[in-house]
């Protein structure tokens, strides 16, 4: 058995929360890091996606159409996140997560509305509560991720590129149509904040794949999405002692995602301590036993962190002591 252990925002957070986030960190990532092997990959809660298409950066809004509907996406598509929007001093603040969240009823009329107000040019479909957005011909465009921009300034994050003027159009025109929408009436009425902006990113194509018989554990929408091209989506077991079978296996680990996306720096470390607990320390004694042949950490930032039996030999002991540090995600 080989396990990989996909864990975003473990050792990578947006530049707003890193001075934030206390270490020094759980004694076994250092006992990770100072014998892993380790790869360059592309970095950031992304990157292991990308990694594993082979590619400089993952192609989200495919991935999720991928999970959602079943089926390749046929043209380009981008991922419209609801958001509030709120003035600075200089420019447009960008806030999301679960704070920002719309309901499912909420979430159900506004992209039926936003649907209808845009028609076909472009078009915008809701799967599983997630909106995508196609253009009528492929935009050459380079878009921020959303956990980037938030709590930041919009106009250093807009979309870039030959094109990109076409998407700050249909975004300024959206923001203008949200701002009296029937939906933020009534939050503005239940001192809720209005969503006045959808931010539009995850652009990208999905690459030929052949099934590499991988097992995906997590409902994540992307991981979802890379098991269909490469494997089968299974869900998480509740412990490491629970997961069975022979292979690779992927987990996928978004607690400490999750927890940086509600800017919940107590929950971070909770579910930092939570995760050293309860897989990486006990992958780490399978290692040792060989009852697991490799394990690699993705954390985030930029490197695959493979170990093996033999690297945990006494010989590599007394190799210099590695301290994880968290990176500044860009």
């Amino acid at each position: 058995m080989n396990i990989h252990l996909h864990i975003p925002g473990l050792l990578a957070a947006p530049a707003r929360l890193v001075q934030m986030l206390e270490e020094p960190l759980p004694a076994v990532l250092r006992q990770w890091r100072t014998h892993a092997a380790v790869q360059a990959i592309p970095g950031g809660r992304f990157g292991f996606y990308a990694h594993m298409l082979n590619l400089p950066k993952a192609p989200l809004a495919a991935l999720g159409w991928l999970a959602a509907s079943g089926e390749r996406p046929r043209r380009q598509l981008f991922l419209a996140t609801p958001v509030h929007l709120q003035a600075g001093m200089s420019d447009l603040v960008l806030f999301g997560g679960r704070h920002f969240a719309l309901d499912e009823t909420e979430s159900e009329e506004l992209f039926r509305d936003v649907a209808a107000f845009f028609g076909d040019e472009p078009r915008v479909q809701c799967l599983e509560g997630v909106a995508f957005l196609e253009p009528p011909g492929t935009l050459a465009v380079s878009t921020t991720p959303l956990h980037l921009a938030q709590g930041e300034g919009v106009r250093g994050n807009l979309p870039r590129g030959e094109d990109a003027k076409v998407l700050h159009g249909w975004m300024n025109e959206l923001q203008m149509y949200l701002h009296a929408h029937a939906i933020n009436r009534r939050r503005q009425a239940e001192q809720r904040p209005p969503i006045n902006g959808l931010w539009v990113w995850g652009e990208g194509e999905l690459p030929a794949c052949e099934g590499r018989g991988i097992h995906f554990h997590g409902d994540g929408l992307f991981l979802r999405g890379l098991a269909s091209l490469l494997g089968t989506s299974q869900a998480v077991p509740g412990s490491f002692k629970a997961l069975v079978g022979e292979g690779m296996h992927v987990m996928e680990l978004l607690d400490c995602q999750q927890a940086q996306d509600a800017d919940d720096i107590a929950g971070w470390k909770s579910a930092v301590e939570g995760i050293a607990r309860d897989w990486l320390a006990p992958v780490l004694d399978a290692v040792k036993t060989k009852a697991v042949a490799s394990a690699t950490l993705y954390a985030g930032d930029g490197m695959a962190c493979t170990i093996t039996k033999r690297q945990l030999s006494r010989w590599n002991f007394w190799r210099r002591e590695i301290a994880p540090r968290i990176v500044t995600e860009s």
